[in-house]
């Protein structure tokens, strides 16, 4: 009591001691402290606080514009023409390039393969698979009705020096020699294909319940180039269930086949040279829709509905699981660095992965109106570009950096237009020239173009 009120711990209010609660009485200065708070509250000084003024478009990031970041495809060159009987012309489900730039191969609905020659557009070969897949697996055609299967896969040989290709339809994979070799690259075509000419060696034992290799009668057609030994369909691979695409490996004697159907043995690499076949795989991990080759390491990248999973073929085990957040994948390529992944999907997406920074998407691209049917890497130069049920593709810059501390530069360039939608189905299938930055495209209107840039 002898303190002075500021100096107490308790203000003016002095602890005592009471028998009982009963005996506690009022607090006597309690309107003299409301009168003291509210004096605060009045007298306290006013800050005066600074608004920001920020222009809106500073906290853009600043992109360089287009014309800077040239050359990239800017409109239709070419039209290649499907030859067809009816009122429609058949979907274009898959389109691929040669290495050397010179011949491209379109699937389609109709279950013909076609060769086109990239500078004139003219249609130099014409391949029926479906009746080729009719006769290789006669036990299906017993059972299902006679229809017509499409092409849903092609793959060109990325091995300039060999000159062959794979087709799906079906539960079959037909390898054709694309008889387009020059007279250098006779002897590596022919010793690559003999193997598959025999009809194979399948001595893995899962394998051999998996695949069937079968060697087709050889014909009498003529090839494109004067030095070719053979062109045509020479062997064809039949598996259990329906097979959804098909990839090769950088230096051309292995590929990667998927079934979705087929559980444990839905992922299959065949060595061609060989005529061999492996199952990599005794457990099915969800229901594998895409797999593709690292393209410098013993990696296997291999795309469920919504995760991919690398696995390094040497150690026999998964070195990292791609968490994607997409509904269903559609697509998969590698960048040729091997160090980033973009994967499109059905729900509109095109994600970009960073095997360097993490398991999640370095970006996630929305720009597309309709489900994403394909995305891709140009081989040499920085652009990437995604194909859509909407009818247009989307062309970007991708620059990836040796300087690991930056990171990729992606910015979009160009919009594609030119094919019109049909069944509520737009581009189904793109690819990059290898050399030149042009690109093709297929679709469900039938049509085959080719953009470059001018």
């Amino acid at each position: 009591e002898d303190m002075e009120a500021s100096e107490r711990p308790h203000g003016l209010l002095v602890p005592q001691k009471h028998a009982n609660l009963r005996s506690v009485g009022a607090y006597k200065y309690s309107v003299r402290e409301a009168f003291q708070r509210c004096l605060d509250l009045y007298l306290c000084p006013r800050v005066m606080k600074r608004r920001l003024n920020i222009d809106p478009e500073s906290l853009v990031p600043k992109l360089p514009k287009a014309n800077d970041l040239r050359p990239f495809p800017t409109s239709i060159c070419i039209e290649y023409k499907t030859p067809y009987d009816g009122d429609e012309a058949p979907i274009i489900r898959c389109v691929s390039c040669s290495p050397d730039g010179k011949h491209m191969v379109s699937g389609a609905t109709d279950g013909f393969l076609r060769l086109w020659e990239v500078s004139t557009g003219r249609l130099l070969k014409s391949w029926d698979l479906n009746e080729i897949a009719r006769k290789a697996d006669p036990a299906s055609n017993q059972t299902a009705s006679i229809a017509i299967k499409p092409v849903v896969a092609v793959e060109w040989n990325c091995n300039r020096s060999l000159h062959c290709a794979l087709a799906v339809i079906g539960k079959c994979l037909v390898i054709i020699a694309t008889g387009t070799e020059g007279e250098s690259d006779i002897e590596l075509t022919s010793a690559l294909l003999a193997s598959a000419k025999k009809g194979g060696n399948v001595t893995n034992a899962k394998a051999a319940k998996a695949v069937r290799w079968t060697a087709l009668e050889s014909t009498s057609e003529s090839p494109v180039s004067a030095f070719a030994g053979a062109s045509g369909p020479l062997a064809v691979l039949v598996t259990n269930y329906e097979m959804a695409s098909v990839r090769w490996h950088g230096k051309g004697d292995y590929f990667v086949t998927v079934c979705p159907k087929a559980g444990a043995a839905s992922v299959l690499v065949h060595q061609l040279s060989k005529g061999s076949s492996q199952q990599p795989f005794s457990k099915a991990k969800g229901e594998v829709q895409l797999a593709c080759f690292h393209p410098n390491k013993p990696f296997l990248f291999v795309a469920s509905q919504t995760h991919v999973r690398i696995y390094n073929l040497v150690k026999q085990m998964m070195v990292k699981r791609l968490i994607s957040g997409c509904r269903w994948i559609s697509s998969l390529d590698v960048h040729p660095s091997g160090d980033h992944v973009i994967i499109g999907s059905l729900d509109r997406r095109l994600a970009w992965f960073d095997l360097d920074l993490s398991n999640t998407p370095y970006k996630t691209l929305k720009y597309h109106e309709r489900a994403v049917r394909g995305g891709c890497y140009h081989p040499k130069y920085p652009l990437m570009a995604s194909a859509s049920d909407d009818g247009t593709v989307h062309v970007f810059h991708s620059m990836v950096y040796s300087d690991l501390l930056r990171n990729p530069l992606i910015v979009p360039v160009k919009i594609l237009r030119g094919h019109t939608q049909r069944r509520k189905l737009g581009v189904l299938a793109v690819a990059f020239h290898p050399l030149q930055p042009w690109l093709f495209s297929g679709g469900a209107d039938g049509k085959v173009f080719l953009y470059q840039h001018i």
